[in-house]
């Protein structure tokens, strides 16, 4: 990688305020999971992206629809979280990013900051389990969280 790109600012919607739970559900049609993060709490995404859509599904109880400005869609969603075990009020749970695109992982990690709390550690992790990916060629990963990685490595942070 001879050229680091940062990620920008990105104007979003979180299209769950504003439409109606069926048209919401329906632009959701077709994302697919991109990544996974934790550190968030649930009153923290809910300050950031508005109340979630809600279900009494088995894989899925709450969930957010991002719409940035250039019309990426970015959905935010527990999946098959055990809540008679865990509580979304009091402990970590693991959220799943999902889109069309893999770019909207690492614009949900800048509107969220946990690209700032990324380690240096934690960078080197993540270019290893790269290096390892690309050799497989059988699993996909998300180069745009690779380049985060490489920028906080060239820059030692």
């Amino acid at each position: 990688m001879s050229q680091v790109i940062e990620l920008q600012s990105f104007n979003y919607v979180p299209l769950q305020q504003s439409l109606s739970r069926d048209i919401v559900l329906n632009k959701m049609v077709g994302t697919h999971f991109f990544g996974s993060f934790k550190g968030l709490s649930f009153t923290q995404l809910t300050e950031l992206f508005g109340t979630p859509i809600t279900s009494e599904e088995d894989h899925v109880k709450y969930q957010w629809l991002i719409e940035f400005e250039d019309g990426l869609l970015a959905t935010i969603y527990d999946w098959k979280v055990d809540y008679e075990k865990n509580s979304v009020w009091t402990d970590p749970i693991e959220w799943h990013v999902g889109g069309h695109d893999p770019r909207v992982m690492d614009r949900v990690y800048k509107l969220t900051k946990l690209d700032e709390q990324m380690t240096f550690h934690e960078a080197i992790v993540t270019m290893e389990k790269a290096m390892l990916m690309m050799k497989s060629r059988n699993v996909p990963f998300n180069y745009d969280r690779l380049n985060i990685a490489w920028s906080k490595i060239q820059r030692g942070v």
